[in-house]
């Protein structure tokens, strides 16, 4: 045992000693012991102006002791702040010229949170160690206690750290033993308690084998526990010196209460010391008090004396009589003695034969102890070897690996930490929130999210799931996630597997573009007689109206027309690009009626005349989560792959969408989808069928019956993959000879009712007078804008090459209310020619107009500063609506200096 465990208790039975003499005598021991004690003056300290004036623009510092420490600090009945440091605190308090403000905690663990989250700014007594001074400032020391292990007190022997080796040791949550033990010494098993009189309780309980705390506050509960079988058996190679916590971003208030604790004396910390702490050394008496203690013993003495003589005499005459009738007795007992001596040789044969039995039957026994107890220690050594391969797989792990305590991270593999590219300090103790971004590209946010799959997990519902996480610097990259949840000793844990699945999430949205090119190649032949179709009606009624140009109602006629055919072409080229646009999927509220009609017009121009498409959609289907295009390939990847089914061209293709209540019913019971409202979408064939070998294979890629050359077999996967992506499910049924049913199952979602744009007949166009810059590349488009601005009072100058325009506008930069310009022009975009002149004047609209261009959209235009993104074939009464807004919604400043 440890010098200063052994002074500890040695003064303990001098104590004892003390109280087992005469009352009166200890009181007027207390008494003069006391009187030697004496506070001393309360002398406030002067600080200089830089640190008065910070205490000042500081007036609240809050300050959180641990509830569960006594005798250090601890709370009374009352709710008091007491114990060592708050004596201490007091101290400094009247030293310095200001009071804490006391932050009462439920236990240690909350008061290290609250001080991690700046919700208090100081710490009542804590102990300096390499991990805390990464977070915090600590002052210097107010008092040092050494620490102890704890242990029953059937261990007679002494121990040290290097004795703990494999065995169970309690630790107090967040406690310096705890911080400094995990790091240090791993091969100690750590058992971690909420508090001291747990730690005590489990070693007294033979729960665990030791336990780790300061000598003050394990000795104190010891006594506040009753608990009487446990004992110090020797000290922890740290001592603990208590100093006060600060928060890492105010070092003047470290420098401040570093000046009260060096002006704080040692005779003020031994009084605060004594009070609280007795037995924090050996027993010494001063001058005063030696001779006060001789004196009471003189005085004890001499009545003692006195009282001894006045009954000596009487205690004589008695012990004489009495020691006659010993004798008398003695002789009578000494014949019986010998009488039992005589019985007890005859036993003591007896018993001799029963304890050489005894000791054969030890000795066998203890034979046995030393076989198990050599079994044990094999045990153990295969239990520290299979602890050691675990640990080994755990961190050469090629996917990320994590234990969490709910939501806080606890553990970790190198593969996590190379996976969120930060260090593990940077890992442990965070949330999965903080490598999440808001949401989820389902719309949901990661909070939720997250807490409705930990629920779960806790549940015994294993979760697998893909999740969009960021690094620690804030890149994005997908996961796949398997979580579920494990125990640990007697602790609950969660352990998820992350594995990332950014490059196969490349590769697929890939795979979806290579089969779209793959289908608009099967369309071409329809696009091209669309195409031809549209052409015909505006040639045929542009030449119908020069015919008709004396005839003006056959006139209009012949105009409305040649408008209906240019807006089916444009109509026609938008679903073309939409269909073949290469990018993120863009989720919102649909109306699947409306996207299936369209891409069914678009089919049945590809597709033979013998090929009859029969279709059943319900109008007032519900609406859908999904993107537009990706709906749009699912029907056309269905549709066509049915028609490849049905050979020679001929044949029946039913497609139906309807909305049901419930999906069970229409299901196999292992593809059962939750509660709620789906829209389902059957495609139909009277093809060739397929055998059950080929249905089970249809989904995976590359895979097709197709004759080399005829097609890439990617279809029917990129449709099972964006099913996936929607929550959505698809199945197949099929016999050979009997074709094929397509049902696909899209989960309803609740959003308000679509709004349809229509375009409406040409109406009367609002007028104005403004000056604009007309700019575009097609002199046909400059001189058809510029007649018809005029038309309604506009004063235009018009432009066919960029570098022209920029320089009249240079020229005078006053003279120009608005700026339309198209995007794709030789020498300067109209992207570049908007740059410059808003350099040069900031607050003139500009309206952009493009017929395709991959390297701008209407978000990129907004941020470049342009007031409005048009896609051509631009409609005139839409245009001539859009500069009269774009003219009024002007700063009013700004419009009247014009």
């Amino acid at each position: 045992m440890g010098k200063q465990v052994q002074e500890y208790f040695k003064f303990q039975s001098l104590l004892f000693g003390v109280r087992a003499v005469w009352v009166p005598f200890r009181i007027i021991l207390v008494l003069l012991f006391l009187g030697g004690s004496v506070w001393a003056a309360d002398v406030s300290l002067q600080l200089d102006i830089a640190d008065r004036a910070w205490l000042n623009g500081h007036p609240s510092i809050r300050l959180a002791p641990d509830p569960e420490f006594a005798p250090i600090e601890l709370f009374d009945r009352n709710g008091r702040y007491q114990g060592v440091a708050a004596d201490m605190i007091q101290l400094l308090e009247k030293k310095l010229g200001f009071s804490f403000t006391i932050v009462k905690c439920r236990n240690w663990d909350e008061v290290m949170e609250k001080f991690r989250n700046h919700e208090v700014d100081a710490l009542g007594a804590i102990v300096s160690t390499p991990h805390r001074r990464t977070f915090m400032r600590i002052s210097e020391p107010l008092l040092k206690v050494p620490g102890a292990i704890m242990v029953r007190n059937i261990v007679d022997t002494s121990l040290s750290f290097a004795d703990l080796t494999g065995l169970k040791v309690a630790v107090v949550s967040n406690y310096t033993a705890h911080d400094i033990m995990t790091r240090a010494y791993p091969d100690i098993l750590l058992e971690v308690v909420p508090n001291t009189t747990t730690g005590l309780s489990m070693v007294s309980f033979g729960t665990v084998d030791a336990f780790v705390e300061n000598l003050a506050t394990a000795t104190y509960y010891l006594q506040e526990s009753a608990i009487s079988n446990v004992r110090p058996a020797g000290d922890t190679p740290f001592n603990y010196q208590w100093g006060i916590g600060i928060r890492a971003d105010w070092p003047e208030l470290e420098k401040i209460i570093n000046q009260g604790i060096a002006s704080i004396s040692q005779t003020e910390r031994q009084q605060i010391l004594n009070r609280w702490i007795p037995v924090r050394k050996p027993w010494q008496l001063n001058r005063m008090q030696i001779l006060a203690i001789l004196v009471a013993f003189a005085l004890f003495g001499v009545g003692a004396i006195l009282l001894w003589s006045l009954s000596l005499r009487r205690t004589v005459l008695k012990r004489t009589t009495a020691l006659n009738h010993k004798i008398e007795d003695h002789q009578q007992a000494e014949e019986e003695i010998r009488l039992l001596n005589v019985n007890l040789e005859q036993r003591v044969k007896e018993r001799t034969g029963e304890l050489e039995e005894e000791i054969v039957v030890r000795s066998k026994a203890e034979e046995d102890l030393m076989k198990s107890r050599e079994e044990l220690q094999g045990l153990m050594e295969q239990l520290k070897e299979s602890e050691r391969k675990y640990r080994n797989l755990f961190e050469t792990a090629g996917d990320g690996i994590f234990l969490m305590d709910k939501d806080v991270f606890v553990d970790c593999n190198a593969k996590s930490l190379e996976m969120f590219g930060c260090s593990r300090e940077q890992l442990i103790h965070q949330t999965p929130l903080r490598f999440s971004p808001f949401s989820q590209p389902d719309g949901k946010t990661s909070e939720l999210k997250v807490r409705e799959k930990i629920e779960a997990a806790l549940h015994g519902e294993t979760q697998f799931f893909e999740w969009l996480y960021q690094t620690y610097d804030g890149k994005p990259f997908f996961a796949e996630v398997s979580l579920n949840a494990i125990a640990v000793g007697e602790t609950d844990l969660l352990q998820a597997i992350v594995r990332d699945i950014t490059q196969r999430k490349e590769l697929e949205k890939d795979l979806r573009q290579a089969q779209k090119m793959e289908s608009i190649g099967t369309l071409a032949g329809g696009i091209a007689h669309d195409f031809n179709n549209i052409l015909t009606a505006i040639l045929g009624y542009a030449e119908m109206a020069v015919f008709d140009s004396g005839k003006p109602e056959l006139l209009k006629a012949d105009l409305a027309e040649i408008i209906h055919s240019g807006h089916r072409a444009g109509e026609l080229v938008k679903q073309i690009l939409t269909f073949s646009r290469k990018g993120e999927q863009e989720l919102q509220p649909l109306q699947l009626q409306l996207i299936v009609k369209e891409a069914l017009k678009l089919l049945r121009s590809s597709l033979p005349t013998t090929l009859s498409i029969r279709q059943q959609i319900d109008p007032d289907c519900d609406q859908v989560l999904a993107d537009p295009s990706q709906v749009h390939q699912v029907v056309m990847n269905l549709c066509t792959n049915a028609y490849h089914a049905m050979g020679d061209g001929s044949g029946e293709l039913e497609v139906t969408l309807r909305t049901v209540e419930s999906a069970a019913a229409e299901l196999p019971a292992e593809l059962a989808l939750g509660p709620g409202r789906y829209v389902i979408l059957e495609v139909c064939d009277t093809g060739c069928g397929m055998t059950e070998e080929v249905r089970e294979r249809i989904f995976e890629p590359y895979f097709t019956t197709k004759e080399k050359g005829e097609g890439t077999g990617l279809g029917l996967a990129v449709v099972h993959g964006i099913l996936q992506s929607l929550g959505g499910v698809i199945t197949v049924e099929s016999e050979p000879g009997k074709g094929a049913t397509f049902r696909i199952f899209f989960p309803v979602v609740p959003s308000p009712e679509l709004v349809m744009k229509k375009r409406g007949e040409i109406s009367t166009h609002p007028q104005g007078s403004e000056r604009i810059l007309l700019v575009d590349d097609e002199p046909v488009i400059v001189k058809l804008l510029g007649r018809g601005l005029k038309s309604l009072g506009y004063q235009p100058s018009s432009f066919t090459v960029s570098s022209e325009a920029l320089a009249a506008f240079e020229q005078n930069p006053e003279q120009f209310d608005l700026v339309i310009t198209d995007m794709t022009m030789p020498g300067m975009t109209g992207e570049e020619l908007a740059r410059r002149i808003l350099a040069i004047r900031p607050e003139v609209p500009v309206i952009l107009c493009t017929g395709f261009n991959q390297q701008m959209d209407a978000a990129k235009a907004e941020q470049a500063g342009i007031s409005r993104f048009l896609q051509k074939p631009v409609n005139l009464s839409e245009l001539f609506g859009v500069v009269r807004e774009v003219l009024d919604s002007r700063p009013k400043k700004k419009a009247e200096g014009v």
